[in-house]
């Protein structure tokens, strides 16, 4: 496993960029394997994710510990920055009333599963991200609930399926799909 580990780490981007060009070339020859891929979607996504994460060591990820400024900044860009930023370039380049909101909200969104594979192709922090990008979970989850519970929260009369529907959008979220 820390062979295959240390192989993710040092070829990581290589691999992201084969895997988007074939992808790339698949789909202007046919869409049958979107098709079939889009099943597994999810499961694609987390394997992403595990793979950036194999890329980390724990050296590295406790060493964000020790960097609290900078995770306080990541969720100040995330929750307060990237909000205003999205309404003001909104209320600037487009007068349909339902496109700016769906701008803003674009903004509101933490960030994705994905953004670690992003930052990763970029050569960015990569454990800052993901400790960042932990840290917004929480707020996933919270948002999924009251969209999908606040009619029964008052009497907390969930059924089983209301409670799997819920942990099934909290997973999608917390995968970025």
């Amino acid at each position: 496993m820390k062979q295959f580990a240390e192989f993710i780490r040092k070829n990581y981007q290589t691999i992201i960029l084969i895997t988007v060009v074939v992808g790339l070339l698949l789909g202007l020859w046919t869409a049958a394997p979107g098709k079939v891929v889009q099943r597994y979607s999810q499961a694609l996504t987390f394997l992403m994710i595990l793979f950036i994460s194999l890329t980390i060591t724990p050296r590295q990820f406790a060493l964000v510990v020790r960097q609290p400024l900078a995770v306080v900044a990541g969720l100040v860009l995330n929750f307060v920055y990237m909000p205003l930023l999205c309404w003001a370039l909104a209320r600037l380049l487009v007068s349909d009333p339902q496109l700016i909101t769906g701008i803003i909200l674009v903004g509101v969104v933490p960030c994705a599963g994905m953004a670690a594979v992003w930052t990763a192709l970029l050569k960015g922090d990569v454990p800052l991200g993901m400790a960042i990008n932990g840290l917004t979970i929480p707020y996933d989850c919270e948002m999924v609930i009251a969209k999908e519970g606040v009619e029964k929260l008052p009497t907390l009369d969930f059924d089983e399926a209301d409670v799997e529907r819920i942990a099934e959008k909290i997973a999608k979220e917390a995968l970025g799909s």
